[in-house]
């Protein structure tokens, strides 16, 4: 995969370490994405925890690295309200 390519995005109601598992098991596992050198995400503190136990059941190589920062890697939540707000509706017409 070329570098500094979106590989997914996943909506969910909670943020945390199982959530960010699943994203990152899901999108690593297409057969199409190679495994990343450099994960980019914002700063979720689940986001260390669920790299550390991938790289510890192999699914991710121990030498990949995480880079943090706020929306650094989110176009979408700099310029989401309207994702946002649209998003919040689709959880309320589910709940």
């Amino acid at each position: 995969m070329p570098t500094g390519q979106s590989v997914d995005f996943r909506l969910s109601k909670h943020r945390d370490t199982l959530a960010a598992m699943a994203f990152f098991e899901n999108a690593m596992l297409r057969p199409h994405n190679d495994s990343p050198e450099t994960l980019v995400v914002d700063r979720n503190p689940s986001y260390p925890v669920a790299l550390e136990l991938l790289k510890k059941s192999g699914h991710l190589s121990p030498t990949a690295q995480l880079k943090t920062g706020p929306a650094l890697n989110n176009l979408i939540r700099r310029d989401g309200k309207a994702l946002a707000a649209f998003v919040e509706a689709l959880f309320r017409g589910v709940a």
